[in-house]
């Protein structure tokens, strides 16, 4: 801080936040005096609340956001009806302090009249919009309120503090009700976190950012962070395969270990995706397999992964892996080939011959198979692909060590059923959701034959790499059903 006058001092910087937590008065007494939070019984989760650190979908969340509430950081009122006037009298001159939700209320009251001013409308239900906002942490509306801007050194749920909302016990700190710690993302605690309220009302316009619809094939493609080299998805969304309004979503993820020694690593998500803006889909782990071979695998569930987009050519991924592996994160994502049929509420028609796109394997075959893109660049017509496969030598033993990967790239004439000399390449040198400096080489090709809407024949010869010298056919079936309106 600094002196802005004779008498009073001007926060140069953002206030550290932690939860409200005042479990002593002025004389050392327990009392209760904190924040809320936990979950409904009664009330069901909404379904536009997910996002980093929801729980999970026992019932209603709470809380959602959070204003300052502490009495040692109180907000200064005028109120002559209890003698805080606010009015200057020889130099002096009295006001109150408001804490407590008498405080933090009305202030998101006000932040409700700033957005219905700008609007220029009654916005209605704001929580939509803001966990879509918190999808994207690089818009900043949210200040994350978490361990380390708590400043409490060591957190423990038994002592009510700064980094949770525990309760004290009847006369000392100690033996109290367990509340939740502060954590990445939401918690139930401070929820999202503060609101940067400057930075909500130039991001709020809902017409720039209308949910795109999740059941629909137009989603189907490749996407990825471009600030993070070599890594990425290729998708396909089987819309109402599930039901009607409710489709699958599959994505091969390709990336790396969490350090650059570490080599690549893949995992695959896939869930239920229907009609609104965003859905929960589990994170799973294959390992254990050898290239082209029926060596068994095993696939586990290693985490969670929460996907929006807010237009077809941008959306935004959360994860959170439960093995430890990877920390809490967010990846940006950006679509790499053309929007062949995608448009907010879905719907449009994509060509016969690019909905060939989609997940292919060799059923005799363990964990392991590809995922087309067949879609177009600026250059013409491509087909991309990401084969998700293991080591030659790989097997039980390896675990995620023994995973492999490659990209397939070609150009694509549109309405043909067979392309050759497609390249297969090999990214290596990345470090998971970060930069890095990789490298791509070539390592060998293939023919691709399509045969019909779900079945097809890929035969490849590796020339260099860990495959060098291998050369093999895989008779590939579609995994999930043929889209309607394919045909060679």
């Amino acid at each position: 801080s600094v002196n802005s006058s004779a008498h009073y001092l001007s926060a140069l910087g953002y206030i550290p936040e932690g939860a409200w937590n005042e479990p002593l008065n002025d004389s050392g007494v327990a009392r209760l005096g904190a924040t809320g939070g936990g979950v409904s019984l009664y009330v069901a989760k909404p379904s536009w609340q997910v996002g980093i650190g929801v729980p999970g979908n026992q019932g209603r969340y709470t809380p959602d956001v959070s204003f300052t509430a502490s009495r040692h950081d109180g907000y200064f009122t005028c109120l002559a009806a209890q003698s805080g006037s606010c009015a200057v009298s020889a130099g002096r001159f009295s006001f109150l302090v408001a804490s407590g939700t008498s405080a933090s209320a009305p202030s998101m009251a006000g932040v409700a009249a700033l957005l219905n001013q700008k609007i220029g409308a009654p916005q209605a239900n704001l929580n939509p919009r803001l966990y879509a906002l918190a999808a994207n942490p690089a818009n900043h509306v949210f200040h994350d309120a978490t361990f380390a801007s708590s400043g409490v050194a060591d957190c423990s749920l038994a002592i009510p503090s700064l980094c949770n909302n525990s309760t004290p016990g009847p006369s000392a700190l100690v033996g109290g009700l367990q509340g939740f710690t502060l954590d990445t993302g939401y918690d139930r605690a401070t929820g999202l976190g503060s609101i940067d309220v400057g930075n909500l009302l130039a991001q709020w316009n809902v017409t720039q950012s209308v949910a795109v619809k999740l059941n629909q094939r137009g989603l189907s493609g490749t996407w990825a962070n471009p600030s993070t080299d070599g890594q990425g998805f290729v998708m396909e969304v089987a819309p109402d395969l599930l039901g009607a309004g409710t489709g699958l979503l599959f994505g091969g993820w390709y990336t790396y270990d969490a350090t650059a020694a570490g080599g690549q690593r893949w995992y695959t998500i896939q869930g239920a995706v229907g009609s609104g803006a965003s859905a929960s889909l589990p994170i799973y782990l294959t390992q254990g397999g050898a290239f082209d071979s029926a060596t068994a695998t095993t696939t586990q569930a290693i985490g969670a992964a929460t996907i929006q987009f807010s237009d077809c050519g941008h959306g935004v991924l959360n994860y959170h892996f439960d093995d430890g592996s990877h920390p809490d994160g967010t990846i940006p994502l950006t679509r790499l080939l053309a929007n062949l049929g995608c448009s907010p509420s879905g719907g449009t028609n994509i060509a016969a011959d690019y909905l060939l796109g989609g997940t292919w394997a060799d059923v005799s075959n363990s964990g392991q198979g590809l995922v087309f893109d067949l879609s177009s660049l600026s250059s013409g017509n491509i087909l991309f692909a990401g084969w998700y496969t293991f080591a030659r030598n790989a097997g039980q033993s390896s675990g995620p060590a023994g995973q492999h990967w490659y990209t397939l790239q070609a150009a694509y004439a549109h309405g043909a059923s067979s392309l050759n000399d497609i390249g297969i390449f090999e990214t290596t040198g990345g470090v998971f959701d970060h930069p890095a400096s990789t490298s791509t080489r070539g390592v060998g090709t293939a023919n691709l034959v399509f045969h019909s809407c779900s079945s097809a024949t890929l035969s490849y010869a590796f020339t260099a790499g860990p495959n060098a010298g291998s050369r093999g056919t895989l008779e590939l079936s579609r995994i999930i059903a043929v889209p309607a309106g394919c045909h060679l």
